[in-house]
């Protein structure tokens, strides 16, 4: 009995893997994961009565300190990114998938704001300023400002555009050194 009990524990464990294994519907952590970084520039919502929040150039008024407090961003389908928003309006999400990926941010009165990304390179870095959240879904102010970097490896191309929110957007190859900052929150936009 005592030679079968750690059989049958070996057993379970390895059928409780491979269901795990094969559960559909989940994106498994990459080895060459993503980092996306940026700033929510407005937040809007159907009652203007609510709030209007503009971006962090405008003063950081505890009202819409608040208002970051409580807004959250997950990658859809995908347990294993990290990340948050900042008291500032700044997010930050850790190890996303390549590939397809899409945010969902939800903020007091705008719940699941989407914002999709597709044909992701591998290790890319990108940074998204400019974000503006809605009732109807999300837009970038200023699609020219959005930066996508991949690690430079020798003479390697860059590969072609990101499209998010549905906005393409070109990847540039960058020296390694250049990409230190890509798991770090970014800073508050300055005051003007």
């Amino acid at each position: 009995m005592k030679a079968t009990l750690p059989f049958v524990v070996a057993l379970l464990l390895s059928c409780g893997l491979a269901a795990c294994s094969q559960e559909e519907g989940r994106v498994r952590p990459s080895s060459s994961p993503v980092s996306i970084r940026g700033y929510i520039q407005e937040i809007e919502t159907a009652d203007p009565a609510l709030y209007r929040l503009r971006s962090a150039t405008t003063g950081a008024s505890e009202a819409r300190m608040e208002i970051f407090r409580q807004t959250s961003v997950v990658v859809d389908e995908f347990e294993f990114a990290s990340g948050g928003v900042a008291e500032y309006g700044a997010f930050m999400v850790l190890d996303a998938p390549p590939g397809t990926a899409t945010l969902t941010f939800t903020a007091p009165h705008v719940n699941d704001v989407k914002v999709r990304m597709t044909n992701v390179p591998e290790n890319a870095d990108i940074f998204l300023p400019g974000l503006i959240l809605t009732t109807k879904g999300a837009s970038i102010a200023d699609p020219s400002k959005v930066v996508v970097r991949v690690p430079k490896d020798g003479d390697d191309e860059a590969p072609g555009p990101v499209t998010i929110a549905g906005v393409q957007i070109p990847v540039r190859v960058a020296p390694l050194s250049e990409l230190g900052n890509r798991r770090e929150w970014p800073s508050p936009i300055p005051l003007r």
